[in-house]
């Protein structure tokens, strides 16, 4: 492990599940640590949790008493619907197997909703995300507009679970899988990590274009770590949610690993004061 990386870090990514809480409990430390954090440098909150909307998260955030801007919270919902207004311009009815919050970020962007009532005919884009009252009727719907209508399907991200205090649950790859396996169709654009449509919107908020001085922390080898690989910047492995083992030939091999976040703000926090 390589632990000079992170030296001199000013933009750090995190991600949500398994890194600062799990389902609506707090890992411990880890919203001490991000008050630290925050005064080291830039902080933006990227999670392929498509169940939030950047209120959502915002608002979560808060009520654990940090101090965090709308404009730093990234979820997977905000981004696919942005990268879709942006490459698909001329396709605004979409059908959504998600939770309203995924919902609420499409009607934000002026995106027509439809659902099981209407005609899947008039379906132009399928998002897929986590959840978590996923039902029959919402893949049938969704099949027959692939089928029938030849509409563009769209997946926020495909990872498989989501980590909670009780133990993991079905994440939206497994939404993903069920309308790819009867459609015999793979979705046109995966849009969550480990593709790199979050790091743009940071990008473009940023105008950082220094990759030495960013940092992505996360759980996920698979996601996370990937991510980090694929733009060419630092990735930092915590242990507090998926907990994935880290095989010699591991292909996504982290530049760092901590137990928590609160351990990698510990030592972030002890150089910084030495120097």
């Amino acid at each position: 492990m390589n632990f000079s990386l992170l030296r001199g870090k000013k933009i750090f990514l995190l991600d949500c599940d398994g890194v600062i809480w799990r389902d609506d409990t707090p890992i411990p430390g880890s919203i001490e640590a991000i008050t630290q954090l925050q005064h080291l440098g830039s902080l933006y909150f990227l999670t392929n949790n498509s169940s939030y909307s950047p209120k959502d998260l915002q608002k979560k955030l808060n009520n654990f008493g940090l101090n965090v801007s709308l404009s730093s919270c990234l979820p997977v919902s905000v981004v696919t619907a942005d990268v879709i207004r942006k490459k698909i311009p001329n396709k605004r009815k979409v059908f959504i197997i998600g939770e309203p919050g995924l919902k609420r970020t499409f009607l934000d962007q002026g995106f027509t909703l439809l659902n099981e009532e209407d005609n899947p005919r008039q379906a132009e884009i399928i998002v897929v995300g986590m959840d978590r009252h996923f039902t029959y009727e919402n893949l049938k719907f969704a099949l027959q507009a692939l089928v029938l209508n030849d509409a563009t399907f769209i997946a926020t991200n495909t990872d498989p679970t989501l980590p909670t205090p009780a133990g993991p649950i079905p994440g939206a790859g497994a939404m993903v899988a069920a309308l790819e396996r009867c459609a015999n169709k793979k979705p046109e654009m995966i849009i969550g990590k480990p593709n790199t449509y979050m790091f743009q919107h940071v990008m473009e908020q940023e105008k950082n274009q220094n990759l030495k001085e960013y940092v992505m922390i996360g759980d996920r080898l698979s996601t996370d770590i990937k991510f980090a690989k694929n733009i060419g910047i630092t990735g930092v492995l915590v242990q507090s949610g998926a907990q994935e083992d880290i095989s010699p030939n591991c292909s996504w091999m982290p530049d760092a690993v901590f137990s928590n976040l609160k351990e990698l703000v510990e030592f972030l926090v002890e150089k910084d004061e030495k120097n």
